[in-house]
């Protein structure tokens, strides 16, 4: 699915549900999939993943954020959004577990050898968590760009 059919089945599934007077967008999301942001009412779909994302997952997705703006804020994934996800079609869990998952930007490797991936590089030093559970200059990442 081109990333404007996801643009216009989003829209069909929001307005069939009620949500005419919400807004749908893209975002630069890498790790969530969508967002439901009720101050805005605004529903909003990470443009990366849906790029790589099946047709399935996509139509899950939104059906999943509806039934977030349905509830309301104060349900987060709760058994009345359970309830409300299944009866709309959506898999009721937090997160979709078929997700794709983009290439990180940056790599840190401490200097005894621990690596983490990041799609941002930090501002900030940034020390190993498995060497020390407090910052710890002497187990400050260094930082190489991947792509």
């Amino acid at each position: 699915m081109n990333i404007e059919e996801v643009e216009i089945l989003a829209r069909g599934i929001m307005d069939r549900f009620g949500l005419l007077d919400w807004d749908f967008a893209f975002d630069g999301a890498k790790r969530r999939a969508g967002l439901t942001d009720f101050r805005r009412r605004r529903i909003s779909l990470s443009r990366p993943l849906m790029q790589q994302a099946s047709d399935a997952m996509i139509r899950d997705t939104i059906l999943h954020e509806v039934a977030h703006a349905l509830v309301g804020p104060t349900h987060g994934h709760d058994t009345e959004w359970k309830k409300v996800a299944t009866a709309l079609g959506a898999t009721p869990r937090s997160r979709v577990g078929s997700a794709p998952v983009l290439d990180p930007k940056w790599r840190g490797i401490c200097p005894r050898g621990h690596v983490i991936y990041r799609y941002r590089r930090s501002r900030e030093e940034v020390s190993c968590a498995r060497c020390s559970p407090h910052f710890d200059a002497r187990f400050t990442f260094r930082w190489e760009q991947l792509r």
